[in-house]
C-alpha cells in the first residue's frame, strides 16, 4: 500500500472512531436527560431532596457536556498533528 493511501486510510479510520466516540457521549447525554426527566416526575420525597437530586443530575449532564468539548479538542489537536 502506498504511503499516501495508508495515510488516507488512517485518516478515515480516525474520523470514524471520532464519530463513534461523539455518538457514545451524545447517547450518554440523552440517557442523563431521560434520568433527569424521570427523577423529576417520580420523586415523592421532600422538595429539598428533589432539589438536591436535580442539582446532582444537572452536574452530571454538565460534566458529560464538558467531556464532549474535551474530546473534540483532543481530536482536533490529534488530527492537526497528523501529517496527512
Amino acid at each position: 500500500m502506498k504511503d499516501k493511501d495508508l495515510r488516507q486510510r488512517n485518516r478515515t479510520l480516525l474520523l470514524a472512531n471520532v464519530d463513534n466516540c461523539e455518538h457514545a457521549v451524545h447517547s450518554a447525554l440523552i440517557a442523563v436527560d431521560k434520568v433527569i426527566h424521570h427523577a423529576r416526575g417520580d420523586w415523592t420525597n421532600s422538595g429539598v431532596e428533589k432539589s438536591l437530586t436535580d442539582v446532582a443530575l444537572q452536574q452530571i449532564r454538565i460534566m458529560l457536556g464538558q467531556a464532549i468539548e474535551l474530546l473534540q479538542g483532543e481530536v482536533i489537536a490529534a488530527v492537526d498533528g497528523v501529517n496527512w
